[in-house]
């Protein structure tokens, strides 16, 4: 089986995000070679509803939906997908997340998905046992994600009238900002246009500070700096050009005997950069002090303790759920649940596999990323501000039987990107660590791998419900993949 999560596609022009249709139809070129039988599942915000609004109020939303989505750079990979679906044994399984939640209320819209071949199934979960029939086995369980997210927590899937905050910040506030980066300057690495790409969200403040700073420090440098500096340099050489002249004829008649010349010389350059990198540095101060105290002021954190807030509270949350302390959102009531060999979800867009011990045994929990160009700031030299550039982390995950295990490998397909990061963010980040925009090699390659032995008392079959389907009862029987 294979997992992948957020790809974003059909949105409005000017909103999209998706851009890796070659590398997707690769990928499915592999799986429908395959012959033995595939569960791919897309683990949520396989579509961006939410950045998709109707040209006319009233228009059909099904018709709206099928002009952003069928358009021609979608067309081979949309011709790809459903030919994998109807491989005999293969299978699409869509779930929903919290960017196409409406899914699982607009009946239509889900006809026509499940009706056109592009999906099999549509569900809120997906749960798939290996067993041996002796009662061993191992249990994977998948959903987005965002149900543990408070800000994007959704009750009701069936229930167009439940929108949480996460959903009116998108509609409110992204939609009406990220069409506004088309104006962007060509050469910048990101714009307005990647607000919805940075992740998590409370970074986009720092966004925001590291934009305006390195463009402010720029206009500065060109139309201050540089004009000062020359001026600087035309008051300060001419005193010592004409101390050269006065000793030139000195110079050439002793040599070496006009050291002391020479060393009044030096001793004056000395003075005159001191002077400069002195004024330099008070101003430099002065910019961290301010800056500092503007910091104080609007309580804003620092990157790192923003970005491990929130990978804590989900290595917290998977932890739970791979032991079987915390209950899933969708799992059956009537089921009984003592965690999963293997959690997988989504939403955070952040690749991820980790193994944890439970009774003495390893499980696993993986995030599968996203498929969509992402942000990532780069740590910076002399505290300033972080730089913030354009990556490519197109991330899957592949669960296979191994004899009375299962190997988990979590994959990344690299893709090239260009861009251009202007003299200041160089600058800032010399020395520091920056993803390569053109990798030398374009075959997908394994980031991490695990694997996990069968356990006691799984060897049983899991009871979901997808939407808009009959219920199904996957039964696994000894030696099923």
């Amino acid at each position: 089986m294979v997992f992948l999560s957020d790809l974003h596609l059909a949105t409005d022009n000017g909103k999209r995000d998706f851009f890796a249709e070659d590398e997707f139809t690769a990928l499915l070129d592999e799986l429908i070679d395959d012959r033995e039988p595939i569960d791919l599942i897309i683990a949520g915000d396989f579509f961006d509803l939410l950045q998709l609004t109707a040209e006319t109020p009233g228009a059909d939303r099904v018709a709206t939906f099928r002009r952003a989505f069928e358009q021609r750079e979608y067309e081979g990979m949309l011709d790809r997908l459903r030919h994998f679906n109807r491989q005999p044994g293969h299978r699409t399984i869509y779930l929903l997340g919290n960017h196409d939640a409406e899914s699982g209320w607009n009946d239509p819209l889900r006809a026509y998905l499940l009706d056109s071949g592009i999906v099999s199934e549509i569900s809120l979960a997906y749960a798939h046992t290996y067993g041996d029939g002796l009662g061993n086995g191992c249990l994977i369980y998948c959903e987005h994600g965002n149900d543990y997210d408070g800000v994007n927590t959704i009750i009701d899937y069936r229930n167009p009238s439940i929108t949480p905050l996460g959903s009116h910040i998108v509609t409110d506030m992204v939609n009406y900002l990220e069409p506004l980066g088309r104006h962007a300057d060509i050469d910048a690495p990101t714009s307005i246009a990647d607000i919805d790409n940075i992740h998590p969200l409370g970074l986009i403040p720092w966004w925001f500070i590291s934009t305006y700073f390195y463009q402010q420090v720029r206009r500065i440098t060109k139309y201050i700096v540089v004009p000062a500096s020359v001026i600087y340099l035309l008051f300060h050489l001419l005193p010592l050009y004409l101390i050269f002249e006065q000793f030139h004829g000195t110079f050439l008649a002793r040599g070496l005997a006009s050291l002391p010349n020479i060393e009044l010389i030096v001793a004056g350059l000395i003075i005159m950069f001191d002077s400069s990198l002195l004024v330099g540095g008070l101003i430099w101060i002065l910019i961290r002090f301010d800056f500092a105290r503007t910091r104080r002021r609007y309580g804003l954190q620092d990157p790192d303790d923003i970005f491990r807030r929130g990978a804590r509270h989900y290595r917290r949350t998977c932890e739970e759920l791979v032991s079987g302390a915390l209950r899933p959102v969708h799992w059956p009531a009537e089921e009984p649940w003592s965690g999963a060999d293997l959690f997988v979800y989504g939403h955070t867009h952040t690749q991820d596999l980790t193994t944890m011990p439970v009774e003495g045994a390893p499980r696993a929990f993986a995030n599968t990323g996203t498929w969509t160009r992402k942000v990532i700031r780069i740590a910076t030299n002399l505290k300033l501000p972080p730089v913030f550039i354009p990556v490519y982390e197109l991330s899957y995950l592949t669960v296979e039987r191994a004899a009375a295990a299962m190997t988990i490998t979590l994959w990344e397909r690299p893709k090239t990107l260009e861009y251009r990061l202007p003299w200041t963010e160089r600058l800032a980040s010399l020395f520091r660590h920056r993803p390569t925009m053109r990798p030398a090699s374009l075959t997908p390659r394994p980031v991490k791998s695990a694997t996990i032995p069968f356990r006691a008392g799984v060897d049983r079959p899991a009871i979901l419900g997808p939407i808009g389907n009959s219920a199904r009862r996957q039964r696994r029987e000894a030696g099923d993949d």
